[in-house]
């Protein structure tokens, strides 16, 4: 039969803060869903649905467009199609998608077509062989976009030119089911590969005024795109649950590795904003405090995760493990300006 939903959610917030960083905000959110199971050459489902969310804020933060106004608006509207699909007497599902997404921030607005689409297949009993495509299309925050403040002497400088990052990501994996006794669980394996244009980072550089010392010299952050990136990794988890001693257990361990890079370290991304700065033109080599191997900037590269828990009766307890490994890259700047004396980071 046909199935139709309709969700609804509003959302306010209101943080009130003495140091001109006071924000409010209302959320409204709504999608409508219907869906059709039928058979066509096996189960079928299509799935049909319009999605829509309305972001306006009031913020001393974000003041940097174009009227210098503390109020912003951001839309996003979406309509989208999936067809869900078991073939192969239920061994094969396949699943393939359309959205179409607009996003507007006050007077900018842009809308893009995505796809995406992937399948599962039962190899044995317990054993699923699994693939997927997808494509991204992510515009930029109010945040990102119209951001002004300053922490210390440092500041964080509005971009209302930047772009949409877009991104489209390809991903297989092998799940294997167990059972031991009295336990059950799974091991899942998975590798990835994401491709960013566009790519958006928080950058230091010159955006302000050169001539200003109240502002170390128009120094600081903001968000600029800074051309191609790619992420690719592997993921391994183990997990399952048992009973042993009376006691209910569920465990999970988990690892993670991941290769980001940037695919256009030399590619000249940014300018300041003064013309009579001296400070050089942007890119990723010369902005990064160690490019020898193209690694992006504040990102990890192994996560170790486990989990352990136990319940008996009305008690519970249970133990959570996660490490980071060393991040290897961040913005050249914090060391020189830690080495210079001029802004102690802690990490010269």
């Amino acid at each position: 039969g046909m199935r139709h939903s309709l969700k609804v959610r509003y959302y306010f917030q209101d943080f009130e803060n003495d140091n001109a960083q006071s924000n409010a905000s209302h959320f409204l959110y709504g999608e409508y869903q219907v869906q059709q199971q039928f058979d066509l050459l096996g189960p079928t489902t299509l799935t049909a649905g319009l999605v829509g969310q309305r972001t306006r804020s009031v913020a001393e933060l974000y003041t940097g467009n174009s009227e210098g106004s503390d109020r912003n608006t951001a839309t996003n509207a979406a309509g989208y199609l999936q067809l869900d699909k078991k073939l192969l007497h239920d061994r094969l599902a396949l699943s393939a998608g359309v959205r179409y997404e607009r996003f507007q921030v006050n007077e900018d607005e842009q809308a893009r077509p995505v796809v995406r689409a992937g399948a599962t297949y039962r190899l044995l009993e317990g054993t699923f062989l699994r693939g997927s495509y997808g494509q991204g299309f992510r515009f930029p925050t109010i945040g990102e976009r119209f951001i002004t403040t300053g922490i210390g002497q440092l500041n964080i400088y509005p971009n209302p030119d930047l772009r949409p990052e877009e991104s489209w990501n390809l991903e297989a994996g092998v799940k294997q089911g167990f059972r031991i006794r009295d336990f059950t669980g799974y091991i899942d394996a998975v590798v990835f590969r994401q491709e960013f244009s566009d790519y958006v980072e928080f950058t230091f550089g010159q955006w302000g005024d050169p001539s200003d010392l109240d502002n170390l010299l128009g120094l600081g952050f903001r968000s600029v795109n800074t051309g191609g990136a790619r992420v690719t990794g592997y993921e391994l988890e183990l997990a399952g649950r048992g009973n042993a001693g009376g006691v209910e257990w569920a465990a999970l361990l988990g690892w993670t590795h991941t290769l980001p890079v940037s695919t256009t370290p030399d590619q000249v991304y940014a300018t300041p904003t003064f013309p009579n700065s001296i400070w050089p033109a942007s890119t990723y080599t010369n902005t990064s405090y160690d490019p020898s191997d193209n690694i992006l900037k504040f990102r990890v590269q192994d996560l170790f995760r486990g989990d352990l828990q136990g319940e008996r009766g009305r008690w519970m307890a249970g133990v959570s493990v996660r490490f980071n490994s060393h991040v290897r890259n961040i913005d050249r700047a914090f060391v020189d300006l830690d080495e210079s004396g001029l802004l102690p980071t802690g990490v010269g």
